[in-house]
């Protein structure tokens, strides 16, 4: 049984008892999909490939006081030379809606540690969610990402980047 209700410019899902928040305007199908993956508890990589396709490039955890909190998570599609990123929630933020954004951006640079945007990018999504922001997606043929997520947890923003160097260069 699945329920769709619009509340704050969010669409609420709930599939199988469960709730997930996602951008006004997301498929119904993707949404109901991501419910059922959830709703199984697959692992967090089988989640995030149902949205992110290609080869995960990179991950980095997001911690607070010794505890993960969430995840950042790179892809790469060398099919359609796009790079996809998404902000993960894990352990004590699994399922608690919480301010969670994910931004990504295609480089000028092909090496280093600096990133000026190319144009068109970057792309972010900030908003409240209960299991990941994203994904957002950029054009990268050639080019150098850089990516960056936050949750808002126990009263202050935390952050994770690929800084100091650029995440991935195709």
């Amino acid at each position: 049984m699945q329920k769709t209700k619009m509340t704050l410019g969010l669409t609420i899902v709930a599939t199988l008892g469960l709730g997930l928040a996602q951008p006004s305007g997301a498929s119904t199908a993707t949404t109901a999909t991501a419910g059922r993956a959830h709703a199984v508890a697959a692992p967090a990589a089988a989640r995030i490939a149902a949205s992110c396709t290609g080869r995960l490039v990179h991950r980095w955890p997001l911690r607070h006081a010794n505890t993960t909190i969430g995840e950042l998570v790179l892809y790469w599609n060398a099919a359609n030379k796009t790079n996809c990123a998404r902000m993960n929630h894990l352990g004590p933020t699994r399922g608690v809606r919480l301010r969670t954004a994910v931004w990504l951006a295609a480089c000028r640079e092909r090496r280093g540690s600096t990133c000026t945007p190319v144009a068109g990018s970057p792309k972010a999504e900030d908003g409240v969610y209960a299991s990941y922001a994203g994904p957002v997606t950029v054009q990268a043929a050639g080019r150098c990402v850089h990516a960056a997520g936050d949750i808002y947890y126990q009263g202050a923003k935390r952050h994770v980047d690929s800084s100091p160097w650029l995440a991935h260069c195709a």
